[in-house]
């Protein structure tokens, strides 16, 4: 079928008269090319808007497992002389929800995902494109379908997910504001003022990432207090601008544990818990036979329960998973055995549960900030946090292979 293209584009004139030109699109449809025009008028020393709308009469899906990609190519003219050009690559896809299920393209798709920090050892913050494909070619060898991060990476991750075919959640990093943990919260904090920063981010990220196909999802926070009036009327208000920044997108935030007090989960497309039953809080389970009893059966009940607070809305377990630490083998429950077992009992209460969209995992690969979740762990694992099923140089641990064996059921 048809699909509609709409090209929006900046015009900087530097000069000290009026341009007069015209806006050329040109896209490559079957090896025929598509032209749109659009007089473009600029004042001198100022900014322009000009738009170009254009149709393809037989598109083609971007979708998992053909990522097709077309590219739209602007040309500025004046006359017959062509003063500027660009190129920007896109693909044509529908994200959506209905039944409590998120549809890729009109279909179901179940969730297997990553939460991943764009963290490789041995290179700091300026990691090689080969490096980035490598690891992301990786995940997806896993079987997962997405990636979930915490804050807006390098476009060339984007641009490399829209080659391979792999989703993306896309975070404003707002992450554990006034978070309950956090006691006493600073008065600073008891107020919207972080808000107004965190909308500034928001039409950052999106106004230069919304032409990429990989992007699924745009969470407006990571497990803050969003469960009070404050929090509340903080999501309503985020999710309102991201609506008007791009409403062709799922929009959401991700919450620790139970879901229903956290009301603006009403305006939002999907509903996100991060759960971490038997590791963090309550009953430990501390090996690998209390997986069943302290892991699986409460993971379970709690997502029988989260999914009566928000109907026909699909729930999304954001976050889930435990340590490891390579090379420690047996049941205890930092052995690569024990973290294998807890992420198969998890997702298994996440597949049994009929309404949950499915699942990210906590981590993809072992990091070296916030080294203080578990200070037993880190004091055998090199100083981080070992809770990838990789470790920070890409080596994979039992859980890889494991999980491997899980996703491809599904």
């Amino acid at each position: 079928k048809g699909a509609a293209v709409h090209v929006e584009a900046e015009v900087r004139n530097t000069l000290t008269s009026h341009f007069d030109g015209n806006l050329l699109l040109t896209i490559e449809q079957d090896g025929e090319p598509l032209v749109q025009s659009a007089r473009t008028v600029c004042a001198p020393l100022s900014l322009g808007r000009v738009s170009v709308d254009t149709v393809l009469p037989s598109a083609h899906r971007w979708d998992l497992k053909s990522p097709f990609l077309y590219h739209a190519k602007l040309s500025l003219c004046s006359g017959s002389s062509t003063v500027d050009s660009a190129v920007e690559r896109f693909g044509i896809r529908t994200i959506g929800t209905r039944n409590g299920k998120i549809l890729l393209n009109g279909r179901p798709l179940v969730v297997k995902g990553f939460n991943r920090y764009d963290e490789i050892g041995g290179f700091g913050p300026t990691v090689p494109e080969q490096v980035i494909r490598k690891d992301l070619l990786k995940i997806k060898e896993s079987g997962a379908n997405l990636v979930r991060v915490h804050y807006p990476q390098s476009t060339l991750h984007h641009a490399i997910m829209d080659e391979i075919g792999l989703l993306l959640i896309e975070e404003v990093p707002l992450n554990w504001w006034r978070a309950a943990w956090h006691k006493p919260v600073p008065p600073e904090f008891q107020n919207l003022s972080i808000i107004d920063e965190a909308e500034r981010a928001l039409s950052i990220m999106v106004k230069r990432d919304r032409n990429h196909p990989c992007l699924i999802v745009w969470s407006m926070c990571n497990e803050s207090r969003t469960d009070d009036e404050l929090g509340i009327a903080a999501m309503r208000r985020m999710i309102k601008t991201a609506r008007a920044l791009d409403s062709t997108r799922l929009i959401t935030f991700a919450v620790p544990g139970g879901t229903t007090s956290h009301a603006a989960f009403a305006d939002a497309d999907i509903v996100c818990t991060n759960i971490y039953y038997g590791l963090f809080f309550d009953d430990l389970a501390l090996s690998v036979k209390e997986l069943k009893s302290k892991v699986f059966t409460p993971s379970r009940d709690a997502l029988e329960k989260m999914l009566s607070g928000f109907p026909g809305k699909p729930l999304l377990v954001t976050e889930f998973g435990t340590h490891a630490l390579a090379g420690v083998h047996g049941k205890n429950r930092f052995s690569e055995e024990y973290q294998a077992g807890y992420l198969k009992a998890v997702w298994k209460a996440i597949r049994g549960v009929k309404g949950v969209a499915g699942g990210v995992v906590w981590a993809w690969a072992d990091y070296h900030h916030r080294r203080n979740y578990l200070p037993e762990a880190v004091m055998f694992s090199g100083m981080m946090a070992p809770y990838g099923v990789v470790t920070v140089d890409r080596k994979p641990k039992k859980a890889f292979e494991a999980i491997k064996r899980m996703w491809r059921a599904f």
